[in-house]
């Protein structure tokens, strides 16, 4: 042990420390262009104008998701805003991103889409165009309309950010999963994962509220290799590791020689493809991993968030939540969880300062819906799955809806002449 630590002593001060000049220098110009980077990043993002659109749906939508997958893929054009160094680097540019909201409040139910300003006409021609009875309105930001929960002594917050259980390749269930066939008949009918959910929102006691936000940026399809990879993993087409070409020779050797003393009948045999062998389980695994690495991808984070208050808070609520969105995990494949370090919980020891100040984090950044992290990959078609206008099925009497069907004007209508 002693030893050691002259050793170190030796290393710091006959060797790093009298060289300073040169790894100082370095060391201090990594640290000022994080400290740079970070800060122009934030003032960018600040100097965004963003805007909030509510989604009021139709009296009766009769699309699948399927429709919502379409917006999605033509909001993926958002990708690409950085476009040089210059913008990345000494700007501080990021890349644009946008917000799809569920949120209960009182027991109304709203959908929402944050974007900034100058990509609202953007989005609304993606949404009219796939739901064209829908309404959309610039709203105030409910995030706003409330005071600030923490250590409030009237309110009391929970909330958590939510992470895949697996790799982002591994899909979770998604629309074409929640098909109903009648055993007899043979008739198909379209199970609407949200029904669920919009009706726990719909039972929000006045001052209540739950919000699920889901920041989403579109992603290059660099995020696809991990799912080329893993195909090729399971059906045994990974490349041979690079060995030495004598090291190979002896290992070639020594299997042929180890099969002859042994008596091994099947070495010379060909084996058997490792494709061949896969369980029905394992080939499903492969498709739908497949089927999702076919379809453009967003870097997500997602914030659940319900507050109250304290007379009427219940955490019931976050459990019945939270079980709506176990319906989109799957075993073999993918799911959500809660990320341990984000959920509103403390023990031991300084119980309330680590609790508030965990509170205060959810909080404000689903506020602000600051989104710098790497996040995690869902493809269009997992994003339409949890984020879509329900169906005309799904009769939850206080979600918002168009009470009468818009048309334009006839064309024949007269023109008055000046």
């Amino acid at each position: 042990m002693d030893s050691l630590i002259e050793f170190f002593k030796l290393l710091l001060l006959g060797i790093i420390w009298p060289f300073w000049w040169i790894w100082a220098p370095i060391f201090l110009a990594v640290f000022f262009f994080k400290l740079w980077l970070n800060y122009s990043r934030v003032m960018f993002w600040k100097n965004i104008d963003w805007v909030l659109l509510e989604i009021v749906p139709p009296r009766e939508v009769k699309q699948s998701p399927k429709a919502a997958e379409s917006i999605f893929a033509g909001l993926w054009s958002f990708h690409g805003t950085v476009a040089t160094k210059v913008d990345k680097y000494i700007k501080g540019a990021t890349q644009e991103y946008f917000t799809l909201e569920i949120v209960g409040i009182d027991g109304f139910v709203h959908f929402f889409i944050r974007c900034p300003r100058n990509r609202r006409n953007h989005v609304e021609a993606q949404v009219y165009g796939q739901y064209p009875n829908a309404e959309i309105f610039e709203a105030d930001d409910y995030t706003k309309k409330i005071p600030h929960v923490v250590n409030s002594p009237d309110w009391d917050v929970w909330g958590a950010s939510l992470r895949l259980d697996k790799p982002d390749a591994y899909p979770i269930r998604t629309y074409h999963d929640f098909i109903d066939v009648a055993p007899i008949k043979g008739d198909v009918a379209f199970i609407d994962p949200l029904a669920s959910l919009i009706e726990t929102l719909s039972k929000l006691r006045p001052g209540e509220q739950f919000w699920i936000q889901i920041n989403c940026r579109p992603v290059a399809d660099d995020w696809k290799n991990e799912g080329v990879e893993l195909i090729k993993s399971m059906m045994g087409n990974q490349a041979p590791p690079k060995v030495n070409f004598l090291v190979g020779i002896f290992k070639e050797f020594a299997a042929a020689l180890g099969a002859v003393v042994n008596g091994d009948a099947s070495a010379g045999s060909p084996a058997v493809p490792k494709a061949f062998l896969l369980s029905e389980a394992e080939r499903n695994v492969m498709k739908a991993i497949d089927r999702s690495i076919s379809k453009k991808g967003f870097q997500c984070k997602i914030n659940i968030v319900y507050l109250g208050r304290k007379e009427v808070f219940s955490k019931t609520n976050v459990g019945a939540v939270m079980g709506v969105l176990n319906q989109f995990n799957d075993l073999n494949l993918n799911g959500f969880k809660t990320e341990a370090d984000t959920v509103t919980k403390a023990n031991y020891l300084f119980v309330d300062q680590r609790l508030n100040f965990k509170k205060r984090l959810i909080f404000e950044s689903s506020v602000v819906r600051q989104f710098f992290e790497k996040g995690f990959v869902l493809n269009t078609e997992e994003l339409a799955t949890i984020f879509h206008l329900p169906a005309f099925s799904v009769e939850a009497p206080r979600t918002p809806r168009i009470g009468a069907k818009k048309s334009g004007a006839p064309s024949a209508l007269p023109i008055e002449q000046f």
